[in-house]
């Protein structure tokens, strides 16, 4: 199991409260998802090693970030992942 954590940013790289950060499985497409906290930080427990993953943020006007993406073959145990808000 790993864990992926990370802070959502916005072009100034100001940290971005409640953002909606989606994880998506794309081995079974199962979607989670998290709001960001106050300082813009995200955490998703307990993935599968086994699994590759797509990860990206939303805010309520419409813009996200760039897709990124935590691969199975990353055998780190934890991954940091910053989403910036274009």
């Amino acid at each position: 199991m790993r864990t992926l954590v990370g802070q959502v940013t916005d072009n100034s790289n100001q940290p971005i409260a409640d953002a909606i950060v989606y994880l998506k499985n794309v081995k079974d497409l199962t979607v989670k998802t998290y709001i960001a906290d106050k300082q813009g930080n995200y955490r998703f427990n307990a993935l599968s090693s086994n699994s590759d993953y797509e990860v990206h943020a939303e805010i309520q006007d419409g813009r996200h970030s760039d897709v990124r993406r935590l691969s199975s073959f990353d055998s780190r145990k934890l991954v940091h992942l910053n989403l910036q808000v274009k």
